[in-house]
């Protein structure tokens, strides 16, 4: 795997864990708030949860644009060496063979 792919996604990761956190900090917040000014809390917390279901929305869209990346990078790759990816996939299913006889 490309490494800027892999730092993509990690990077992916850590800002969806981020945002997850967040999230529960924002509805405990939107619920005092609410408390606090006699709101109703359920359209409090819908307010905020809509509001990061679209940030969700928008990390969802870079993953997919980064795994399309990585998709179009291994074609390449195995375009460029039609042997070693076949040779690859020779060993991949041996080693696999082996151990499922097991």
């Amino acid at each position: 795997m490309n490494s800027a792919i892999k730092a993509d996604i990690d990077a992916l990761k850590d800002e969806i864990s981020a945002l997850r956190n967040e999230l529960k900090d924002e509805l405990k917040k939107a619920k005092k708030d609410a408390l606090a000014h006699g709101e109703d809390i359920g359209a409090a917390i819908g307010r905020q949860a809509n509001s990061m279901a679209e940030e969700l929305h928008h990390i969802v869209e870079d993953l997919g644009e980064t795994f399309e990346d990585f998709i179009e990078e291994a074609e390449d790759e195995l375009s460029a060496h039609p042997v070693m990816a076949i040779t690859g996939a020779l060993l991949i299913g041996i080693a696999i063979g082996r151990f499922m006889g097991r």
